[in-house]
């Protein structure tokens, strides 16, 4: 990079020398216009020779589209922004319950990506699937959910959510 930097500093610096030093007329014109061009040589010699080495490698004019090129998916990234999802999806439905049941819920979900995360799948099971909320876990800090208000919020947890919803003291 650095070597770059100054080949370019140094036509540069060519350009200015000779544009002062030489006499105005039709010659001095020509060499300025040639210092010109010159200086835009340098300056995109790398954009260049990044076309000439795709052409090269038989992949056209762009190498980095080539067919062995893969993009792979962060897994760890994957698992961060899911785990996110269902922390808000816990907070959410606590709050739901709460408004629509009168009682304060702690809730915890459990839940899986659809498909097999084993082996070669692992990777496979990211793309394109879906987080499947298996058990919504919910819990009655304060000690005042009837047996009749438990059978309406497991009715309303299957509906809305699609899954068994389970009590825990």
């Amino acid at each position: 990079m650095s070597g770059y930097l100054l080949s370019i500093a140094g036509i540069v610096l060519l350009s200015a020398i000779l544009s002062v030093a030489l006499p105005g007329g039709k010659t001095a014109k020509l060499i300025k216009g040639t210092a010109k061009l010159a200086c835009l040589f340098v300056i995109l010699a790398p954009v260049l020779r990044f076309f000439k080495e795709g052409a090269e490698g038989g992949e056209g004019n762009f190498p980095f589209f080539s067919g062995e090129t893969v993009i792979e998916t962060d897994g760890g990234f994957i698992d961060y922004c899911s785990t996110k999802r269902i922390e808000s999806a816990e907070k959410a439905l606590g709050e739901k319950l709460s408004e629509v049941f009168s009682f304060r819920a702690e809730v915890t979900l459990e839940w899986e990506y659809r498909g097999s995360l084993t082996g070669e799948d692992y990777q496979s099971a990211y793309e394109g699937r879906e987080i499947l909320i298996t058990k919504a876990v919910v819990r009655d800090p304060d000690g005042v959910i009837g047996e009749e208000v438990k059978r309406e919020v497991t009715e309303y947890v299957a509906e809305e959510y699609g899954c068994e919803a389970e009590f825990a003291g």
